[in-house]
């Protein structure tokens, strides 16, 4: 704060606003308190122009957390009772505007063309179509199945960066200068590995004796009324994608499903810098995908 201060005290004229992110993560929630309150850090009194503005997480108390496969919320801390009364709750985006925030999302977004990189263009009008019905269904699925803390705007981003990188992305059999992208496994492939891999499957919930978690085959039989194939698609192109042509695969280390999948979203999103948290109980080969990228590397 000290160099805030510093400007705050030179430009006296001019009003300064400091944005805190997820401040109830924090814990010194004591310290907040007392800039936005009391005006003062460590005592000394903070200059009259800085103006004081925060987000937080959203709290909610759960009952249990044994047959999750992952937390839903954020770890968070009680704010303090004299701030409770500046918190304003926006919540989640109802349906019929979230429709319009992805409709005009993606009438803003274009790829680059195919036989000129430098040239950009918007999805064809059916493409925009499929992806705009497919986010939304991926997005109210994990909303009422998941919580409606496990999705947000991020993901709607990370489906749009996902889709450029697959529209660039070629395989060796695909150079020709004629070749045109196929936007419907653009979009599917962004889909899934937003929505698709994050749930379990119906094996996955009967080892576990969980009867409550959604599973993959149900938002894949959901995306499939709007992308016919939807789980087709991708088994094709993880098969496509993680062979021994295009990995050195260490003897004795079988090509199983589980393996396809890491080694995929793990490539895809070093590449694209998208978050990736893989999941899974020791013995489960974790380690050997590092073996398998590094020699990929």
């Amino acid at each position: 704060m000290s160099p805030i201060v510093q400007l705050a005290r030179a430009l006296h004229s001019i009003e300064l606003v400091v944005f805190f992110d997820a401040i109830n993560t924090s814990s010194c929630l004591g310290l907040f308190k007392a800039m936005f309150m009391d005006r003062t850090l460590h005592g000394t009194n903070l200059p009259e122009n800085i103006f004081f503005t925060a987000a937080i997480n959203p709290a909610s108390t759960l009952a249990s957390t044994d047959n999750l496969p992952y937390r839903l919320d954020y770890v968070v801390h009680q704010l303090p009772q004299a701030l409770e009364g500046l918190r304003v709750s926006y919540g989640i985006l109802e349906s019929k505007t979230l429709a319009d925030y992805i409709r005009q999302k993606i009438a803003m977004f274009n790829v680059r063309a195919s036989n000129n990189l430098e040239t950009r263009m918007p999805l064809q009008n059916f493409a925009q179509d499929l992806l705009s019905q497919s986010i939304l269904a991926a997005q109210e699925f994990c909303e009422t199945r998941l919580g409606k803390n496990t999705v947000s705007q991020r993901e709607i981003q990370r489906c749009f960066n996902l889709i450029e990188f697959f529209w660039k992305m070629r395989y060796d059999g695909e150079t020709n200068p004629n070749y045109q992208p196929n936007p419907i496994r653009c979009i599917t492939l962004s889909i899934a590995l937003i929505y698709y891999f994050r749930l379990p499957t119906e094996e996955d919930n009967r080892q576990r004796n969980d009867h409550h978690t959604p599973t993959r085959e149900e938002l894949g039989s959901l995306l499939s009324d709007i992308i016919p194939d939807f789980v087709e698609i991708i088994q094709l192109e993880l098969e496509k994608f993680v062979n021994i042509d295009n990995f050195v695969i260490p003897h004795g280390v079988a090509i199983n499903q589980a393996v396809r999948e890491h080694l995929f979203a793990i490539v895809v999103s070093v590449v694209t810098r998208t978050p990736l948290c893989i999941i899974g109980a020791p013995g489960m080969s974790l380690f050997c995908h590092r073996i398998v990228l590094k020699k990929k590397h």
